[in-house]
């Protein structure tokens, strides 16, 4: 989605679809993937996401609070907490910009 050539040829705006707050504890999410770009902010704790890209080998990313991580649309990808973690998650689309705001 954001990485498509599509996305830089006319003006768009993030559509934030889901945002929400979540404490987890021991926690091992099944591999998916979604329409929606995500942003994972760790408020506190440690967790790993798994990305599984296309073309690429596996990558895991090992966070501590205070990091992000961006995952594009249809990343598949895993969330795995071995303690105790509070995480925000912002998950959105791109839409074509319209109104006053416009250029």
């Amino acid at each position: 989605m954001l990485y498509d050539a599509e996305a830089y040829r006319g003006l768009f705006w993030p559509r934030v679809n889901a945002y929400y707050s979540k404490n987890y504890d021991g926690f091992d999410m099944p591999v998916h993937s979604h329409a929606n770009a995500e942003v994972m902010y760790l408020f506190s704790g440690s967790c790993r996401v798994l990305t599984e890209p296309d073309d690429e080998a596996p990558f895991t990313l090992n966070m501590r609070a205070g990091e992000f991580i961006f995952l594009d649309a249809e990343l598949r990808h895993r969330l795995i907490v071995d303690g105790a973690c509070t995480m925000l998650n912002v998950e959105f689309t791109l839409e074509q910009a319209e109104g006053m705001f416009t250029l």
